[in-house]
């Protein structure tokens, strides 16, 4: 899976806090993709050496290459961003329904 559809440490944080700040709670399912997406960007962080406080920044990601390293042996429940397919299928578009034609 390609890193740019993961969300980061500080988006899953954001939602957690914000779903708390407002009263409201999120589905335990979600809840577990987003602590387990905290833990992966803390695991790999720790195994890069990286500080705490920037693995938590807002544009935290580090090369893919380091990320598989970082978690040869371990498996991760993780949130990410839907691809543009993805969304067309759940809502019952056709594949390709959002791309846009050139003149």
């Amino acid at each position: 899976m390609p890193t740019k559809s993961l969300l980061t440490a500080a988006n899953c944080a954001g939602i957690i806090r914000r779903e708390e700040k407002n009263g409201r709670k999120v589905t335990p399912l979600f809840r577990q993709a987003l602590d387990e997406t905290i833990q992966l960007w803390c695991n790999v962080g720790e195994a890069l050496g990286t500080p705490e406080k920037q693995i938590f920044a807002p544009r935290y990601v580090p090369k893919e290459e380091d990320i598989k390293e970082a978690i040869q042996t371990d498996q991760y429940y993780v949130a990410r961003n839907l691809t543009w397919r993805e969304w067309e299928r759940l809502m019952g578009f056709p594949d390709d329904w959002t791309v846009v034609e050139a003149d």
